[in-house]
């Protein structure tokens, strides 16, 4: 049960457009990523495209070339 809510808050955050986004070949994602690299395999492209879906994974597919990450600013107002 608990794995199952983790499994489903992660897909909506990272398919949540304001979250994580391509442009061009670049993947802007949450800071998080760098900060918790280990975390998520080393690869945190990986980690993403296997939750990736609809327009997320539409936009890594259709990428050209290489994939660069991009960390986007974090908004420490979460942690009020």
């Amino acid at each position: 049960m608990l794995e199952t809510q983790l499994e489903e808050q992660t897909r909506q955050f990272i398919n949540h457009p304001k979250n994580t986004f391509v442009k061009e070949d670049t993947l802007f994602v949450s800071p998080i990523f760098k900060w918790f690299e280990d975390d998520f395999s080393g690869s945190p492209l990986q980690f993403i495209r296997q939750y990736a879906h609809g327009r997320l994974k539409q936009d890594l597919d259709q990428a050209k070339g290489e994939i660069r990450l991009q960390f986007l600013d974090y908004d420490w107002t979460l942690n009020r």
